[in-house]
This record gives structure tokens, C-alpha cells and sequence, in this order.
């Protein structure tokens, strides 16, 4: 069953419902359902909390999504703005663009202690993901098959694996993010040319994980320890702190400490 069902409605407004208790969607909009304002709403306990396919130009704000299987889900929808909902303690995600949601943007909205990601994205480029809290999920922002978006300003603290997560994802830009006490702050696996810049990373068990990666950057990230890279490829950052050290002509030693430390760090 569906709470509230929209199929070809443009330029309707969906206010203050209690759409609760749904087998399959609370508010579902489905294709060219476009301008539309989605406001105010409680969509908990359904299978998709709020669910968009093929819709462009939705306003989707100050709505609750928890509890559900799904919280917010796009699914090949653009240039939507999802903004200050909660959607907390679904089975699987808070918010999730996924099937080439392109050019939409997810700004200030709260998804915590859901079960796998707070905010993923899933071949959806273009995106910008911008002060959001994705806080006590197993990841917090999760990109995966996800080109050429930013994420920025946000705060990803105390998931149980990943904070900020890259998989097969290139050309995005993590920028002014707070990212603490994570299992791993930010991870990286077969992602590239990535800019990791300005973010606050304290308290992770490992800051930044690198896994068969290229081309990354890493800038003004606080203290944390670029040596965790893990692909054997060498960290860019990490290379010109040895190479300025060693050109010094003074604690050349310290080098060729951090040279074997990173050795047994690898066999352990």
C-alpha cells in the first residue's frame, strides 16, 4: 500500500501528512512527477519512507523518515533538493541517490543511526552534499560509482566502520568536512584524482586508507597521519614530507625511522 502516490503530477504541494505504516511507500512520486513541494510530513515505519523515480525538481524538506527500511530514496531523478528532513534509524540507509541521480542537492539534513549509511550515493554524479550530520551509522557518507561531486561542511562522527567512504568513485571533491571518531575517517578504494581537503579528522582508528588509488590529494587535513596509506602506491603528501626531510641535510635518521616503521606497520 502507499500513503500519499503521485504518477505525472507537477507543481503540487504534499503538507504536514502522517503517512505511517505503509507496506511499500509513504509518499511515493513516481515518473515526471516534477516541481513539486514535499514539506513537513512524518513518513516512518514504511518500506520507502519518501521514494522519487524519474522526477525532476522536487523540493523535498522539514519531512521525518525513520524507522523505515529506506528512508529518502532518488532513483534516476535530477536537480531535486532534499534539505532539513530526519531520517534516522532505518534498516539500510538515511538518504540515497542511486540509477544516475544526477545534479540534485542534500543539504542540512540529519541521518543518524541507520544500519548501513547515513547518505549514499550509487552511480549518481554531480551531486552536492553540503552540512549534513551522518552520525552513529555503520558510514556515514558512502559514494560509490559517484563522479565529480561535493561533499563539504559536513559532520560524520562515531560510525562504526567508515566515515566518509570512496569506492570506484573519481574526480570528487571532500572539502571542510568533521570527521571523527570513526573506525577510518575517510577510505578510498579504487577511487581517483580525488581532492581530500581542509577536513577535520581526530579520533579515528586510522585517519585515511588508501586502496589501489591514484592521483588523490591531500591538503590542510589537521594532524592526521597520511602514512596510512594501504595500496603500496606511495601518498603524494607523504612523499614531499620524506623528500624535504631528507633534502635538509639535517634528521635524516627520522626518515629512515618512518621508512621502517611503515615497513613492520605493513607486514603486521
Amino acid at each position: 500500500s502507499y500513503g500519499i502516490y503521485l504518477n505525472s503530477s507537477n507543481h503540487n504541494t504534499v503538507s504536514s501528512n502522517i503517512v505511517d505504516n505503509n507496506d511499500v511507500h509513504g509518499i511515493c512520486l513516481s515518473p515526471a512527477s516534477d516541481n513539486n513541494i514535499i514539506s513537513g510530513n512524518s513518513a516512518n515505519n514504511n518500506n520507502y519512507g519518501i521514494y522519487i523515480l524519474y522526477c525532476s525538481y522536487n523540493t523535498v524538506s522539514d519531512n521525518t523518515a525513520n524507522y523505515n527500511s529506506y528512508g529518502i530514496s532518488l532513483n534516476s531523478s535530477n536537480h531535486n533538493t532534499v534539505s532539513s528532513n530526519i531520517v534516522d534509524n532505518n534498516d539500510v540507509h538515511g538518504i540515497c541517490l542511486s540509477l544516475a541521480s544526477d545534479n540534485n542537492i542534500i543539504l542540512g539534513n540529519t541521518a543518524n543511526y541507520n544500519n548501513y549509511y547515513g547518505i549514499h550515493l550509487s552511480n549518481s554524479d554531480n551531486n552536492i552534499v553540503l552540512g549534513n550530520n551522518a552520525n552513529y551509522n555503520n558510514y556515514g557518507i558512502h559514494l560509490n560509482l559517484s563522479n565529480h561531486n561535493t561533499v563539504s561542511g559536513n559532520f560524520v562522527n562515531n560510525n562504526s566502520l567508515h566515515g566518509i567512504n570512496l569506492g570506484l568513485s573519481h574526480n570528487n571533491k571532500v572539502l571542510g568536512n568533521t570527521v571523527n571518531y570513526n573506525q577510518i575517517g575517510v577510505y578510498l578504494n579504487s577511487s581517483d584524482v580525488n581532492s581530500i581537503s581542509g577536513n577535520t579528522l581526530l579520533g579515528n582508528n586510522k585517519c585515511i586508507v588508501e586502496e589501489n588509488c591514484q592521483g588523490n590529494t591531500f591538503s590542510d587535513n589537521g594532524d592526521c597521519t597520511y602514512g596510512e596509506s594501504e595500496d603500496g602506491g606511495g601518498n603524494p603528501i607523504e612523499l614531499i614530507i620524506l623528500i624535504s626531510v631528507i633534502s635538509g641535510g639535517a634528521v635524516i635518521g627520522v626518515a629512515t625511522l618512518l621508512l621502517i616503521r611503515r615497513k613492520r606497520k605493513r607486514k603486521e
